[in-house]
C-alpha cells in the first residue's frame, strides 16, 4: 500500500499534465483567418535569412512573402517546395483543408519536413520557452521524484548521508537550475 499511494501520485499529476498540454494547445490553424475564397492568410515568423522548404500533407499552395509554391500530397513529409525568404515577418497565405497538417524546414535542417509550429504563425515572435518542452521537463521531474520515493527506504538503509550536507547539495542544486532556467 505505501508504494502504490506514491505511483497513484505520479500517474495523476502526470495525467495531469498531458490534460493541461491539450487545453493549452494550439494548432497552426487558429493562428490563420479564412478568406471569402477558402484559403487561409495570416502572418508567419521567420527566424532567419534563407532557404525555407514548406510542404503540406496534402494538396495545397503555400504563398509566403509573395513568393507561391504548389506542393503535393505527401503523408511522409519527405518532400516539399523551396523558398528563399528574409528573416522576420511575412504575410503567409495557404489554400489547404482545414486542418491539414502544414510543414517546413527552416534554413539548415535537413531530413523529412517537420510540423509548422503555431508559435510561428502567433501574432507576436515565438518566445523562447515551447509548452511541449515544459510539459515534458515536468513529467520528467514527476517520473524521477516518485522513483526518488520509491527508492528512498532502500537508498537510506545503503547509504548514510549528514541532513546538512544534503540539504546543502539541495540548495546548491536548485539555485544552479534558477539561474540556469
Amino acid at each position: 500500500m505505501r508504494r502504490a499511494v506514491p505511483l497513484a501520485i505520479a500517474l495523476v499529476l502526470v495525467l495531469g499534465l498531458l490534460g493541461l498540454r491539450a487545453a493549452l494547445h494550439q494548432e497552426p490553424w487558429d493562428h490563420l483567418t479564412e478568406q471569402a475564397d477558402g484559403s487561409f492568410a495570416g502572418r508567419i515568423h521567420l527566424p532567419r535569412d534563407g532557404r525555407y522548404v514548406f510542404g503540406c500533407q496534402c494538396t495545397a499552395t503555400i504563398t509566403v512573402a509573395g513568393k507561391t509554391v504548389r506542393v503535393a500530397d505527401d503523408p511522409a513529409g519527405g518532400g516539399g517546395k523551396a523558398i528563399d525568404l528574409a528573416a522576420g515577418v511575412a504575410d503567409l497565405t495557404v489554400a489547404a483543408p482545414r486542418g491539414a497538417r502544414l510543414l517546413w524546414h527552416p534554413p539548415g535542417r535537413r531530413g523529412p519536413l517537420e510540423y509548422l509550429p503555431a508559435a510561428q504563425l502567433a501574432p507576436d515572435p515565438p518566445g523562447p520557452v515551447s509548452l511541449d518542452g515544459a510539459i515534458a521537463l515536468a513529467i520528467v521531474i514527476v517520473l524521477a521524484g516518485g522513483a526518488l520515493w520509491l527508492a528512498w527506504p532502500r537508498l537510506a538503509a545503503q547509504v548514510r548521508i549528514d541532513r546538512r550536507l544534503a540539504l546543502g547539495f539541495a540548495a546548491v542544486l536548485v539555485v544552479a537550475l534558477a539561474v540556469r532556467l
